[in-house]
Protein backbone atom coordinates (compact mmCIF):
# COMPACT_ATOMS: atom_id res chain seq x y z
CA UNK A 1 0.00 0.00 0.00
CA UNK A 2 1.56 3.59 -0.90
CA UNK A 3 0.11 5.90 1.31
CA UNK A 4 -1.53 9.19 -0.38
CA UNK A 5 1.19 11.57 0.12
CA UNK A 6 3.92 9.15 -1.36
CA UNK A 7 5.69 5.95 -1.05
CA UNK A 8 8.63 4.36 1.32
CA UNK A 9 10.94 6.44 -0.15
CA UNK A 10 9.26 9.81 -0.69
CA UNK A 11 10.20 13.21 0.79
CA UNK A 12 7.13 14.03 1.98
CA UNK A 13 7.17 10.58 3.79
CA UNK A 14 9.82 11.46 5.33
CA UNK A 15 9.61 14.73 6.10
CA UNK A 16 6.53 13.12 8.17
CA UNK A 17 8.10 10.61 9.86
CA UNK A 18 11.23 13.72 10.98
CA UNK A 19 8.78 15.45 12.77
CA UNK A 20 8.08 13.06 15.49
CA UNK A 21 9.68 12.09 18.69
CA UNK A 22 11.65 9.15 19.15
CA UNK A 23 9.04 7.12 20.24
CA UNK A 24 6.68 7.80 17.95
CA UNK A 25 8.53 7.25 15.02
CA UNK A 26 7.93 3.66 15.20
CA UNK A 27 3.95 4.01 15.97
CA UNK A 28 3.77 5.79 13.19
CA UNK A 29 5.99 3.37 10.82
CA UNK A 30 2.68 0.92 11.71
CA UNK A 31 1.03 3.04 9.88
CA UNK A 32 3.00 4.05 6.45
CA UNK A 33 3.60 -0.06 6.35
CA UNK A 34 -0.21 0.10 6.31
CA UNK A 35 -1.02 -2.83 8.65
CA UNK A 36 -4.21 -2.24 9.56
CA UNK A 37 -4.74 -5.22 12.02
CA UNK A 38 -2.29 -3.09 14.40
CA UNK A 39 -3.44 0.51 13.28
CA UNK A 40 -7.03 0.62 14.68
CA UNK A 41 -5.14 -0.06 18.37
CA UNK A 42 -2.92 2.32 18.01
CA UNK A 43 -5.43 4.77 17.25
CA UNK A 44 -7.79 3.81 19.71
CA UNK A 45 -4.86 4.02 22.21
CA UNK A 46 -4.01 7.78 21.42
CA UNK A 47 -7.78 9.06 21.37
CA UNK A 48 -8.02 7.33 25.09
CA UNK A 49 -4.09 9.77 25.70
CA UNK A 50 -5.86 12.79 23.94
CA UNK A 51 -9.25 12.29 26.10
CA UNK A 52 -6.67 12.25 29.13
CA UNK A 53 -4.52 15.32 28.44
CA UNK A 54 -5.00 18.31 29.82
CA UNK A 55 -3.89 20.19 26.67
CA UNK A 56 -6.40 18.21 24.12
CA UNK A 57 -4.82 20.73 21.15
CA UNK A 58 -1.53 19.97 21.10
CA UNK A 59 -1.63 16.81 21.31
CA UNK A 60 -3.62 15.97 18.79
CA UNK A 61 -1.01 16.83 16.40
CA UNK A 62 -0.58 12.51 16.30
CA UNK A 63 -3.63 11.99 14.95
CA UNK A 64 -3.20 14.75 13.02
CA UNK A 65 0.15 13.12 11.57
CA UNK A 66 -1.61 9.78 11.21
CA UNK A 67 -4.70 10.80 9.07
CA UNK A 68 -1.67 12.51 6.97
CA UNK A 69 0.18 9.29 6.64
CA UNK A 70 -3.13 7.20 6.17
CA UNK A 71 -4.36 9.76 3.34
CA UNK A 72 -7.78 11.36 3.80
CA UNK A 73 -10.07 9.32 1.65
CA UNK A 74 -8.53 5.93 4.35
CA UNK A 75 -11.51 4.68 6.34
CA UNK A 76 -9.62 4.69 9.30
CA UNK A 77 -8.94 8.26 8.80
CA UNK A 78 -12.17 9.24 8.43
CA UNK A 79 -13.61 7.54 11.36
CA UNK A 80 -11.19 8.74 14.24
CA UNK A 81 -11.44 12.25 12.79
CA UNK A 82 -15.19 11.80 13.77
CA UNK A 83 -13.45 10.43 17.31
CA UNK A 84 -11.58 13.20 17.54
CA UNK A 85 -13.50 15.91 17.07
CA UNK A 86 -16.09 14.09 19.67
CA UNK A 87 -12.97 14.39 21.86
CA UNK A 88 -11.44 17.86 21.24
CA UNK A 89 -15.53 19.77 20.94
Amino acid sequence: MIPEFGSAFSDARNAALAMLSDGQTTELATLVAGKEENTTPLLDRWIEQIEDSKDKQKDKEIMIRAFHILGNEHALTLEYRRKLSRVLF
